[in-house]
């Protein structure tokens, strides 16, 4: 009875492979009549076992018993040989191993405690006043770099801060106007210089008309006008401060329109241009089909008190006469909302709210507040094109904030703290969802990963040497904790804490770079004792904060 003829070239290729491990190698060739032919010099055993079975012939008809056992005998001694050099390289793998874990052992307490040192790697340049600081904003006007310091304690007052890079390091930002109303946060934003087009050149026929030339800006007057809207914190509206370049030095920014709201949070700019969008802050020769608006969280009350809140939207109107330019455009309800970001993706404008509680039935509010997504709809009438779109499980939630890696889009939320009374009612993670655009609408923000926190205060993402970050203010764990993004990380892991900086009740940051260095101000709220500390602002360096943030 013949053998299966499909196993013999299997059987024969295995042979070879075995017999290359001697110096006898056997290898495959062609013939010049097309056959397939194993050689070996010199011929042995096992290239003519080979040879037989590649060529799919019974082996009986070619073979003796003894020619088969001496074939087997010749690979059991080729297995032994390469079991041996398999041990030996094993063996030499595990010495190498062990000698490269006594290295790590020796090292890495250096790199631990160089680690732990970050904070004095990362340079602490300056403190800016001890404050109850409740936001920063960082933003630049020509040549010249501002910080606004929001003062959320309504018997003292927010500042502005200006660098001065030609004072000595450590007292280059300084007071460049003060008494400014104390405030949740400040809200820079930037918006195109009315200017008058030159008339068209006369023509007889509409289609051959020639555009005039761009015109040039005029020697003294502005491109831009600056303005800066701040929540007041004692709970009576938004300020909305214009900087006029002509005052003295400390009384640039004067008021320009008052937002009567009962008990703002936070205010925030937005434009979006024909179909199209942009978050940027500063938007510079854009065409007249742009819109621009303020979003603000009104909590209710002075504090937050147990009153219903909403989000209001407020639109730009330039034909208007300044002072009167804001006007409302929809308000949207939304118990507790104190944050609240705008994003476009996919040609579509969205605005994430958070919902610091809820009021329930009994009229009493729960941090249980789910967050909302809402997506506008630009074929609505104005005054109804911001929709819902989806929600989101927080609790006491007080901040998010919107990150892009790559083509990936997250929103990390500050949840606060839980429902239950008691000691660890501040100990709650804080959750990063992640956008999966090919699920249905309302459901494509799905959780991608939950960060211990502890009394999370506010996020704030930064970008250093091409690596992703988020910082957390852990208002009460007395840290910001930093954490870096890698795709080389499994989902749900793949936000790493990386730094932990003390702090006194951080409660904001503002990530900024000044002439090609990197700066990250950290805001604290100070002590639970009243105790009061000051703004500080660190230096990074990269090289040494990714020596031991990246991973």
């Amino acid at each position: 009875m013949e053998e299966p003829r499909s196993l013999f070239p299997l059987l024969a290729l295995l042979l070879i492979l075995v017999g290359s491990t001697s110096a006898q190698a056997p290898r495959v060739v062609v013939d010049s009549n097309s056959n397939l032919v194993v050689q070996a010099s010199p011929p042995n055993n096992v290239s003519v076992f080979a040879a037989l079975l590649l060529n799919g012939q019974p082996l009986a008809s070619y073979t003796q018993k003894q020619e088969i056992e001496n074939a087997l005998g010749d690979m059991q001694e080729m297995a032994a040989a390469l079991s041996t050099q398999f041990s030996t390289a094993l063996s030499e793998v595990q010495t190498s191993l062990a000698q490269a874990n006594a290295r790590l052992a020796v090292l890495q307490p250096l790199l631990d405690q160089y680690c732990a040192n970050l904070t004095t790697s990362m340079q602490l340049v300056q403190q800016l006043g001890a404050v109850v600081a409740s936001g920063l904003e960082f933003f630049q006007i020509q040549n010249t770099s501002y910080l606004f310091l929001a003062d959320a304690d309504s018997s003292l007052s927010s500042t502005l801060f200006r660098l001065d890079l030609t004072r000595a390091l450590g007292d280059q930002w300084v007071a460049d106007q003060s008494n400014m109303a104390s405030s949740f946060n400040g809200e820079y934003f930037a918006l195109p210089a009315t200017t008058t087009p030159a008339p068209l050149a006369s023509t007889t026929s509409a289609t051959t008309a020639t555009p005039p030339p761009p015109t040039q800006p005029t020697a003294g007057i502005p491109t831009q006008n600056h303005f800066l809207a701040i929540a007041k914190s004692d709970g009576t509206g938004v300020d909305i401060l214009r900087f006029n370049s002509s005052r003295a030095t400390g009384t640039q920014w004067v008021l320009e329109q008052a937002l009567p709201l009962d008990g703002p949070s936070r205010a925030r700019f937005f434009s979006i241009t024909s179909g199209n969008s942009t978050s940027n802050n500063v938007t510079t020769n854009v065409p007249s089909t742009t819109t621009y608006y303020l979003a603000v969280a009104v909590t209710g009350g002075v504090f937050a008190t147990v009153t219903p809140g909403n989000l209001t939207l407020f639109r730009f109107e330039p034909s208007r006469a300044p002072g009167s330019q804001w006007v409302a455009e929809q308000i949207i309800r939304s118990d507790g909302v104190l944050d609240c970001v705008y994003f476009f993706l996919d040609g579509t404008s969205y605005l994430a709210l958070t919902n610091e509680y809820r009021i329930d039935s009994s009229g009493s509010a729960s941090p249980q507040a789910n967050s909302t997504i809402l997506r506008r709809d630009p074929a609505a009438r104005v005054g109804s094109q911001w929709v819902l779109d989806q929600t989101l499980p927080t609790s006491s939630a007080m901040a998010l904030e919107f990150v892009q890696v790559g083509n990936t889009s997250f929103l990390a939320v500050a949840n606060n703290h839980a429902a239950a009374a008691n000691d660890n009612v501040y100990n709650i993670s804080s959750t990063i969802f992640r956008r999966e655009p090919w699920r249905a609408p309302g459901t494509q923000w799905v959780a991608e990963q939950d960060i211990p926190t502890n009394g999370a205060q506010s996020w704030q993402r930064f970008e250093l040497a091409g690596e992703t970050f988020l910082a957390v203010a852990n208002l009460n764990g007395n840290n910001t904790a930093i954490y870096h993004f890698s795709t080389t990380r499994s989902a749900g892991s793949r936000w790493k804490l990386v730094q932990r900086i003390p702090s006194s009740n951080p409660s904001a940051f503002s990530f900024f770079t000044v002439a090609g260095t990197a700066h990250l101000a950290v805001a604290d709220q100070g002590s639970p004792s009243g105790r009061r500390t000051p703004t500080r602002i660190y230096r990074l360096t990269p090289s040494a904060v990714l020596a031991c943030w990246v991973s």
